[in-house]
């Protein structure tokens, strides 16, 4: 809008005098700032040397100052040269330019026209030097009001933008609808509405100035902030994430140009570009701004978890002596793709791929549920136990050439059992605790006929005059061509080796063929290097396929090795190659002529070529071993390779000898019960003539392990010795009891 400018004076003294009182005014007031102005306003100049002469030019006004208004209609500007810091008023020229096409080449000149001024000197030798000068005053560099402003419809107030270049008296006034709402008396008041605002300044000399601005009114559209979707609003387990766009939008029609973003979410996410992919589930709030107008609006988009298979393996299992094999009871939502795995020795029988599979050994089971449409997975666990059998211990004895008969003993945790003997020539009897008059092996059997869990234990009646005779066997296929293999001939007999191998995929499932292989570790073949050693020789291995050419197979099995044509034997130890670190569920069962499991090894992952020796404690009664090669890359890759070696077992038999004569077979009387116990078991024994005597306990190798007791007994004195087995490995030891005149061992058999 057009400025309009007023001016009013009062007529008393004159406009010299008013000048006169101003500049007074000035004086007192601001020296400072006058001093200011004269010696730094110039916006530029410069001075140069004549005759080795410095000169430098100066602009005086202080006799009327550099402002212009109602009461300073005219400044006197003071053209002034110093030549080496004096003023010189001889021997130069000078030109002044200035606005509204001012021009003078006075030295000193008086202007009415507020704007920039430059004054030039020029010596006898034309060199000239300027120097720019500026006179505020109306419209220059502003105006008082200063500029009309717009009121947008978002807005509840403005400032307005007054200014002045002296000290005055400020008052605005509101017209054409405006309103003020604070700082009337001050240059830039509050206003609340659209009008006209007039500024009214008044000098000291009592002279007034009026300048007006106008406040206009817009109407501001509201800025709408939208999100898009360019996916699902719920996550993918594997996908990049949900894609929001950001757009805003004027009217209902979309805005490009001049709106930036701002993004914020969960984890103190933040972005400022118009597309993301949110990672995380939460809200995502987008600000989009008006570049333009400074206008902002705000939208939010929820992003939720994904949504996973939902269903259980189902309860935990139990596998009782009835019922060998039990149906799991897993349940899902329809779509989902599912499979099953075993683990810690659980075994699949059928429907590995249905929510209801039928397993037959105690284990671990889990339940792997794939959504076929955002790929989330789901897994849950069962666990199969197995009813554990009665705890049953026995103890069998001496025949002595004076009495000739011994009792047997045995007794559970458990009561209303059915105690079931069997022994040499036919022995067969239902007590508990019968006597025998043979030597021999007795076996009882415990029947819980709520359950039809059974129990059996192995004792020994041994002549009083015995011999324990031990045999120690090695298996290290080193005589045995390279190729596939079916039996192993020893010593004692033929053991039949079988290699089950298992086939890539699911269900797992086994070939019906044996593919049990003779493979030299020391010249691998295949791509079997991590089965390479340099001193092992020949190993056994689970051959890949029917031919003689060795080739470990990858995705597991097992290899049984079956005694049943020599057992029982004692089972010392065995030699492990090649348990890679994710082959962790491979294990060593050792079976006793019935198929029950005895004991259980669990093998060490170790990594490739890696070298085991696994003690198998000594187990009796050993009929089966079965090393059991199993492990997975991940959940969808099976694996298993490995080999053995080295098998380490024994037998081992009481020998009897004939009775000499009563008085010598009788200086000793001794019996041990349980002969096979697990944490305690007592040593029985009198002598027939008072002395001396000592017991100690030694190992099948003839080592003395510890010393159990030693003193002096009466004749026909009972005296008991504990053997505690907490400290002991499991195995087979002999108690042996000498006195001053006769000496006599009792075998006693550890099993944790």
């Amino acid at each position: 809008m057009k400025k309009i400018y007023s001016y009013s004076m009062q007529d008393t003294p004159s406009k010299r005098q008013q000048v006169n009182h101003f500049l007074c005014f000035i004086y007192i007031c601001m020296t400072i700032f006058i001093v200011a102005n004269t010696n730094a306003v110039a916006k530029s100049g410069f001075g140069f040397q004549s005759e080795a002469n410095a000169i430098r030019l100066e602009v005086n006004t202080s006799e009327t100052g550099n402002i212009l208004d109602c009461a300073v209609t005219e400044v006197l500007m003071e053209g002034q040269v110093y030549v080496d810091d004096v003023l010189t008023e001889e021997g130069f020229s000078y030109h002044w330019t200035g606005p509204a096409s001012f021009e003078s080449t006075q030295k000193d000149i008086v202007v009415s026209v507020p704007g920039w001024y430059r004054f030039t000197a020029r010596d006898a030798n034309g060199l000239a030097t300027s120097k720019e000068y500026i006179v505020y005053g109306p419209g220059f560099p502003g105006d008082y009001a200063g500029p009309d402003l717009v009121m947008y419809s978002s807005d509840t107030s403005l400032k307005l933008q007054g200014k002045a270049y002296n000290f005055y008296h400020v008052s605005w006034e509101a017209s054409d609808g405006g309103n003020i709402v604070s700082g009337a008396n001050t240059y830039t008041p509050t206003v609340d509405a659209p009008g006209t605002y007039t500024i009214s300044l008044t000098s000291p000399a009592g002279c007034t100035m009026q300048d007006e601005m106008v406040v206009t009114y817009e109407v501001i559209v509201p800025l709408e902030a939208k999100i898009g979707l360019t996916g699902s609003s719920t996550l993918e387990c594997n996908g990049p994430g949900s894609g929001l766009v950001g757009r805003a939008t004027v009217n209902g029609e979309y805005k490009f140009e001049g709106i930036s973003y701002s993004w914020t979410g969960p984890d103190n996410f933040s972005a400022t570009s118009q597309e993301i992919h949110a990672q995380v589930p939460g809200e995502y709030i987008l600000t989009v701004t008006d570049t333009t107008t400074g206008h902002s609006a705000s939208a939010s988009q929820t992003v939720y978890p994904p949504i996973y298979p939902k269903g259980s393996a189902g309860p935990d299992k139990q596998l009782t002596c009835t019922s060998p094999s039990v149906q799991l009871e897993g349940n899902m939502e329809r779509g989902v793709h599912l499979i099953w795995l075993a683990n810690e020795g659980g075994h699949i029988v059928s429907g590995a791929r249905t929510p209801t599979p039928v397993v037959d050994a105690p284990g671990t089971y889990i339940l792997i549920m794939d959504n076929s449409i955002n790929g989330c997975r789901l897994q849950d666990t069962v666990v199969v136990t197995r009813e554990e059998s009665p705890a049953l211990t026995a103890t069998g004895g001496k025949l002595y050439c004076a009495s000739g008969s011994v009792q047997l003993t045995a007794s559970s945790d458990k009561e209303d059992l059915n105690y079931s003997w069997t022994g040499p020539d036919g022995y067969t009897s239902n007590e508990q605790n019968p006597t025998v008059t043979v030597a021999g092996d007795y076996t009882v059997t415990v029947t819980n006929p709520e359950t039809g869990c059974i129990a059996t234990r192995t004792v020994v009646v041994t002549p009083e005059s015995t011999e324990l005779l031990v045999e120690r066997y090695l298996i290290d296929f080193n005589d045995e061509k390279k190729g596939l293999i079916s039996t192993i001939n020893t010593e004692l007999g033929p053991i039949a080796v079988t290699g089950r191998k298992r086939n890539q995929g699911y269900p797992i499932f086994f070939a019906p063929e044996n593919h049990a292989a003779i493979f030299d570790s020391q010249a691998p073949t295949g791509d079997d290097a991590d089965l390479y050693t340099k001193d092992w020789g020949n190993v056994l291995i689970v051959n890949k396929d029917l031919s003689d050419v060795p080739d470990d197979n990858e995705w597991g099995g097992e290899l049984i090795l079956d005694f049943s044509a020599i057992g029982p034997v004692f089972m010392e130890s065995i030699k492990v190659l090649d348990i890679d670190e994710y082959e962790d569920e491979s294990w060593v069962y050792l079976y006793d002529g019935e198929d029950n499991e005895i004991q259980r090894f669990k093998l060490k992952a170790l990594g490739n070529n890696s070298q085991q020796t696994l003690s198998l404690g000594n187990t009796m009664g050993v009929m089966k071993m079965k090393v059991v090669l199993d492990g997975r890359r991940d959940p969808w890759r099976l694996s298993g390779s490995g080999a053995i070696d080295d098998i380490r077992f024994y037998k081992q038999e009481v020998v009897a000898s004939p009775c000499q004569n009563v008085l010598q077979q009788e200086a000793i009387q001794a019996i041990a019960y349980p002969t096979t116990f697990s944490d305690k078991a007592t040593v029985q024994f009198t002598l027939q003539q008072a002395g001396n005597y000592t017991v100690n306990l030694y190992d099948m190798q003839g080592t003395l392990v510890k010393q159990l007791k030693a003193g002096t007994a009466m004749a026909n004195e009972q005296v008991k010795v504990d053997v505690q087995g907490e400290s002991l490995r499991e195995g087979v030891y002999i108690a042996r009891i000498v006195s001053d005149s006769a000496s006599e061992s009792l075998k006693l058999i550890l099993k944790h």
